[in-house]
């Protein structure tokens, strides 16, 4: 009987998929809207970037870790290009309610962003290949699976019903203060867990756990500016004129949800590890 590792794989990355790019939605809109730094008009760029992306960022490293995880072969990676084939067919053909942002000039925008999202799935999927053999025998790496799993589960749940219409509605974004906070929930939370849990650590090793977790989303805020910048000087050596915008509050946004990222981890972590710590201590005045 064929092993149902390969196909949950599949299953699991979709949905934390679904969540991550929720979460990366969810704050960059907050940003945003908060400080007035992107039109209304120009919000398709982000819902784009999100299908394309951020999905098959988190998509990648979910499934790759698994891979590495059960050993898996060829197969494991044929599954994966098959996978995003045909998301990327889904996005194209409009099987969605999401206008590609791929025309006109298809051919050069084309380019620039299913090759870009193929080139961050490559550094993703080799990233987690790297990780998964440098730790192979520190069963920390378990829990920071299990950690991200659960997490971005739950921000499929708790977050997509609401921001489905957000970024997916026709340039048209309803902001609720609500549904566009608990992605910020949902990352202090996870610096909490880390903290707590890697309290007997060091701060540096708690940073870099909540990297583990989070280094596909935080990739991806990154990513934005070396894409829009692309963009631009594309659309100045062929003198094409605005098919390709260059807007400033794209630009900032990304380059501050980076940091809000990051910051969050920061505040959380810091109170979980002074969490742990006490408990620690406790169970130790109790054990003597």
């Amino acid at each position: 009987m064929p092993s149902p590792a390969l196909p949950l794989s599949i299953l699991s990355g979709l949905i934390c998929a679904t969540g991550g790019s929720f979460i990366f939605a969810g704050l960059y809109l907050y940003l945003a809207s908060v400080l007035s730094l992107a039109e209304d008009s120009s919000v398709f760029i982000v819902r784009n970037y999100t299908f394309l992306f951020v999905f098959t960022a988190v998509f990648t490293t979910v499934h790759s870790t698994n891979r590495a995880r059960h050993a898996g072969g060829r197969i494991w990676v044929a599954s994966e290009c098959i996978v995003l084939l045909i998301f990327f067919a889904g996005y194209m053909t409009g099987l969605w309610p999401q206008k590609p942002v791929l025309l006109p000039y298809f051919t050069v925008r084309a380019f620039l962003w299913f090759g870009g999202a193929a080139a961050l799935a490559v550094v993703v999927d080799g990233y987690c290949s790297v990780f998964h053999r440098i730790l192979a025998t520190d069963e920390r790496r378990e829990y920071l699976y299990r950690h991200r799993l659960l997490l971005l589960w739950v921000a499929m749940l708790v977050v997509a019903a609401p921001l489905v219409y957000a970024i997916f509605s026709g340039g048209v974004i309803e902001l609720n203060t609500r549904y566009l906070l608990t992605p910020l929930f949902l990352i202090a939370v996870s610096g909490i867990v880390i903290g707590f849990r890697f309290a007997s650590t060091s701060l540096r090793t708690c940073l870099e756990n909540l990297i583990v977790v989070w280094y596909p989303v935080g990739w991806c805020f990154l990513s934005m500016p070396v894409l829009l910048f692309a963009e631009f000087v594309i659309s100045d050596c062929l003198d094409i004129g605005r098919v390709f915008l260059l807007e400033g509050g794209h630009l900032v946004t990304a380059f501050l949800g980076f940091a809000a990222l990051n910051l969050i981890l920061l505040s959380g972590c810091l109170p979980g590890r002074l969490l742990g710590g006490i408990g620690a201590k406790t169970a130790k005045s109790k054990h003597d």
